[in-house]
């Protein structure tokens, strides 16, 4: 959904440094979802004149320095090191109402490291996130613009229990409208989450390529032979060394765990090759959602209207407590129930009376909440 431009009008300027796949991607994104604002973009000349060219950014600086000025967010789309990096070098260079997110894969150094810089205002001042999307390669030539549509992107608030700030919310509102589907939790838990769901099969697919290279090399007798399982299997393998580095390195303790622990399946596996345990493995596998594809499917977008009647079928993953009331509460009593829409705003969202607030007669109360909250009913 298109947000408003006649109406939003915090965010005129965005920098995103490295204009990679990723980077490039959302400049992209962000331009057909409709920001009219200006996107600059930093990274190396030759990346630049690429991402210019593609209509990535407006505007191409190699120097950082230059690339921020009168940027109201900036997004830090490189390799997690440089990340790190950047937002130190950052810390001495924006104002308080710069808002600075990212896109890196760990989040729990990144966190300590924005509230050593910014002490009590790094809640507001900085935003992690991480998308969950990309290609096995990289680069601006590879940039897509529907690469984050229904992908989850990550949200790691520094500190859950404060209020995100308008330009924050406007973010947010940002990427919902290229079509991600945004996600909070804290820093420890996605780093832990991630180390299993993402960085271990990275490891895996790496070492069995590795593995395969080295017991039969470019035997064409391999290459003719292999089917879906082993290109499904060893594709990611190609993704570039220099970010799963720092990927390595920033999360190090969950991947040693995990790859600890998938070892010892392993393990477990070639000792029961012929015994019991390779069949109690291959049920414990198949009842798991994924192997059995029982995940449940996003449903399409509902098409809603004022005056529709709708049913809320859950809480929003963000909610906003406004003066004098408690929203999430107030929801968590109307799940289930339904109400009739009253109207819509800028970021999509849509506004619904939830009934008279308690100690004040007559009074209604508005909340809003996201479409994919709740479902079309005639009731």
């Amino acid at each position: 959904m298109t947000l408003d431009e006649g109406k939003v009008m915090a965010v005129h300027q965005i920098t995103i440094v490295g204009t990679g796949l990723i980077g490039g991607s959302l400049g992209l994104a962000l331009k057909q979802g409709g920001f009219a604002g200006r996107i600059v973009g930093c990274d190396k000349r030759a990346v630049l004149e690429e991402a210019q060219a593609r209509g990535a950014i407006d505007q191409a600086e190699a120097d950082v320095e230059r690339a921020i000025v009168g940027s109201d967010v900036i997004v830090l789309a490189t390799p997690v090191g440089c990340i790190l990096s950047q937002l130190e070098a950052l810390a001495h260079l924006v104002g308080p109402d710069v808002l600075i997110t990212d896109c890196g894969s760990t989040k729990e150094r990144l966190v300590g490291l924005a509230r050593m810089l910014f002490g009590d205002s790094a809640n507001e001042r900085v935003l992690p996130g991480h998308p969950m999307a990309g290609k096995e390669h990289g680069g601006i030539e590879n940039a897509d613009p529907q690469m984050f549509r229904d992908a989850v992107w990550l949200i790691t608030p520094i500190d859950a229990g404060q209020a995100y700030t308008s330009r924050q919310q406007e973010w947010m509102a940002r990427l919902r409208s290229i079509g991600a589907r945004v996600i909070t939790m804290d820093a420890e838990r996605h780093d832990h989450l991630c180390a299993w769901i993402s960085h271990l099969p990275q490891m895996i697919a790496t070492a069995l390529a590795s593995s395969l290279g080295e017991e039969f090399g470019d035997d064409p007798e391999l290459m003719q032979i292999g089917g879906r399982a082993l290109r499904e299997m060893t594709r990611i393998a190609h993704s570039p060394y220099s970010m799963w580095r720092d990927i390595a390195m920033t999360n190090t303790e969950n991947i040693e765990d995990a790859l600890l622990r998938f070892e010892q399946q392993v393990a477990h596996l070639r000792e029961n090759l012929r015994g019991p345990g390779l069949r109690e493995m291959f049920e414990s596998a198949n009842q798991w959602p994924v192997a059995s594809g029982q995940l449940p499917v996003r449903p399409p977008p509902l098409r809603l209207k004022q005056g529709d009647l709708v049913r809320i079928l859950r809480v929003p993953d963000i909610v906003q407590e406004s003066e004098g009331f408690k929203t999430r509460s107030t929801l968590e009593r109307c799940v289930g129930r339904v109400f009739p829409i009253i109207a819509f705003n800028e970021y999509g969202m849509i506004q619904i009376d939830v009934g008279e607030v308690v100690g004040k007669p007559s009074y209604m109360e508005s909340i809003w909440i996201e479409p994919e909250c709740v479902e079309l009913t005639k009731e």
